[in-house]
């Protein structure tokens, strides 16, 4: 038995099974494809399942993207902002655009980078870091309060494997950044792809086209067993044989499938922390007041964290004459309020908002939409690495190859997902 298992069809599957050279089959629990990666669609209004942008550091991949979207394709100039408050909002990142602060809090930010107390301390968590990198003033006033929001676990909790991938800027960059002139280093997203037509599902139609036909959707695995050297993937109806296993569903749920597993890694898999995300789509008569990509909101009182307005990605996602905006909510286990809610009480708050910060009219609006994903974002707490470890090295042991954000468990963006996809398959194309 020779044939590639792959479980899941969303854009780590799909990008494996594309450039694999063996036999393959996958296997997915939804009724379509895509995974996070998908659109959905109503009365002429799209929305993607949270801010999907096609981006990365390599042309490589950014030339990848635009020859799967054959033509289907628009490129734009990244236009994120922070909604420091009502009258004032901050182009993103923050620090590079201190500028946009009142005089007296530009003084606070720039002498607290300069003289930082912190800069030479020792730093065993991600608040630490942040005071040691950015000074106080920079990290109270937006970056300890946005990724508390975000995160939904106290800063001083989280490790500091993560923002590893975080510009650090200098003394020049703040003091550019201080008087509005463009920093040297740093985030600078130049450009980004997105589709034309038909939101970010385009993509994954486009890798799903050549291999739709051995993808096998609703497929729910209730069992993983090896016997012999052949692997037999249950649904309680049926089995399916493999002799190589790739997993891109969540490692959580992978090793619940699985007989025989050692305590040990049962327990490090059940302390792998993450956040499940909340996506409300708001569709309304008019357009929107700003004209931005995505907002983010450091504020308690405001639910979500990030909104994002379809328009600003391609005129066609929204029909003519009209608005629409998207937004994202995080939540956990610990406060899992939000997963009680109604699709009707999440939506009366998100307009409820939306309406207070004067964005959207209550009555404007003529679509609503919720989806509930379970898993948004990886948390990278104190024992993160601990806890992976102990997981990724039982699953190495039994031959099973792991794959995407949550097959891996580890932040990844699209443009690595893909990356990682390619990758794998030419590991096992050329054993």
């Amino acid at each position: 038995m020779t044939k590639v298992g792959i479980l899941g069809a969303g854009l780590s599957g799909l990008t494996l099974a594309n450039y694999l050279k063996r036999d393959f089959e996958i296997l997915e629990r939804g009724p379509i494809y895509g995974g996070l990666c998908r659109s959905y669609s109503k009365d002429g209004f799209i929305f993607d399942l949270g801010g999907h942008i096609l981006y990365s550091r390599d042309s490589g991949i950014m030339n990848q993207f635009k020859d799967l979207l054959n033509g289907n394709v628009l490129s734009h100039k990244c236009g994120d902002y922070i909604w420091y408050d009502k009258a004032t909002l901050i182009p993103y990142p923050f620090e590079q655009s201190l500028y946009k602060l009142p005089k007296t809090e530009i003084v606070d930010c720039v002498k607290d980078f300069l003289f930082n107390e912190n800069a030479n301390k020792s730093v065993s968590n991600m608040k630490e870091w942040v005071y040691k990198v950015f000074g106080r003033s920079i990290a109270e006033k937006y970056l300890l309060r946005y990724n508390e929001k975000v995160w939904k676990v106290p800063i001083d909790l989280m490790s500091i494997e993560w923002v590893q991938r975080v510009p650090q800027p200098t003394a020049d960059d703040i003091l550019r950044s201080a008087i509005g002139l463009k920093t040297i280093g740093g985030f600078e997203r130049k450009q980004f792809y997105y589709p034309l037509f038909g939101g970010i599902q385009t993509l994954v139609d486009k890798l799903a086209e050549p291999v739709k036909n051995r993808v096998i959707c609703e497929f729910t695995i209730s069992s993983i067993k090896k016997r012999g050297e052949t692997w037999f993937v249950s649904n309680g109806k049926v089995e399916r044989p493999y002799g190589r296993l790739v997993s891109t569903i969540s490692i959580i749920e992978l090793v619940k499938l699985l007989d025989d597993v050692p305590t040990s890694v049962t327990n490090a898999c059940s302390k792998l922390q993450y956040n499940s995300v909340i996506i409300a789509m708001i569709g309304f008569n008019g357009k929107t007041k700003r004209g931005t990509t995505a907002l983010y909101f450091p504020q308690k009182d405001v639910p979500f964290h990030r909104l994002c307005f379809p328009r600003s990605f391609s005129a066609n996602c929204v029909p003519q004459g009209k608005g629409s905006v998207l937004a994202e909510i995080s939540f956990n286990s610990a406060n899992n309020n939000w997963s009680a809610q109604s699709d009707e009480e999440i939506i009366s708050k998100v307009v409820d908002s939306l309406d207070k910060i004067d964005l959207v009219n209550p009555n404007s609006v003529i679509l609503s939409h919720v989806e509930k994903l379970q898993y948004g974002y990886v948390v990278y707490d104190l024992s993160y690495r601990k806890n992976i470890s102990v997981v990724r090295d039982y699953l190495q042991e039994k031959g099973i190859n792991i794959l995407g954000r949550f097959g891996e468990f580890e932040y990844l963006n699209m443009d690595q997902c893909f990356q990682r996809g390619v990758k794998c398959a030419q590991e096992i194309n050329n054993p």
